[in-house]
């Protein structure tokens, strides 16, 4: 059985004009570390900008004490919009940091 998780995301659109959007809420099952760092973070973010078929993007993760922000990434639309948490963390930074709040 695949597990869904709601979760609030924030996303702000990065263009010249720096256009933010609403609040969105995305469903996600992308799983093992990302679920965790979900449940652990008070307030889950991703920054994206659109380029032609790429997606520039990252994560900015907030915890009761400490905000982390996840290097950029360069995925494809497809990828993106599946794994949305997934293709703006690597997964090595994403258990690291989940390590880090247990």
């Amino acid at each position: 059985m695949r597990l869904r998780i709601l979760f609030y995301i924030l996303i702000s659109v990065m263009s010249s004009f720096a256009i933010s959007t609403p609040e969105n809420k995305i469903m996600t099952d992308e799983g093992y570390p990302y679920k965790q760092l979900i449940a652990k973070s008070s307030l889950v973010k991703i920054k994206y900008s659109e380029s032609h078929d790429r997606i520039n993007c990252h994560l900015v993760i907030t915890t009761n004490a400490h905000t982390f922000i996840s290097e950029p990434e360069t995925v494809t639309k497809k990828r993106f919009k599946k794994y949305p948490m997934a293709s703006c963390m690597k997964r090595s930074d994403a258990k690291q940091l989940l390590n880090s709040l247990l």
